[in-house]
């Protein structure tokens, strides 16, 4: 992933100025939550309902969560069909 990048316009209006950009592997060491964010936005539709469920994500940086209710376990998968 090392060509892979994210960029962003800072409002700058001259040509190329606020032209902004930085490595996912970048990102990824700063701030990882961040570099999830974006792309499973990236992947939901652009619209109004895309919108409403990227407000309902919520992304936690390790195992760790506050939901207590929810107890996730971590699924192997032992065999792959052919």
């Amino acid at each position: 992933m090392p060509s892979a990048s994210r960029r962003w316009t800072t409002g700058t209006p001259a040509s190329r100025a606020g032209l902004r950009a930085t490595s996912y592997a970048d990102l990824l060491e700063t701030n990882p939550r961040r570099a999830v964010e974006k792309a499973v936005k990236g992947m939901l539709p652009h619209n109004k309902l895309g919108r409403a469920q990227s407000a309902k994500l919520k992304v936690y940086a390790g195992p760790e969560h506050p939901h207590a209710a929810q107890q996730p376990v971590p699924f192997t998968i032992s065999q792959v069909a052919q």
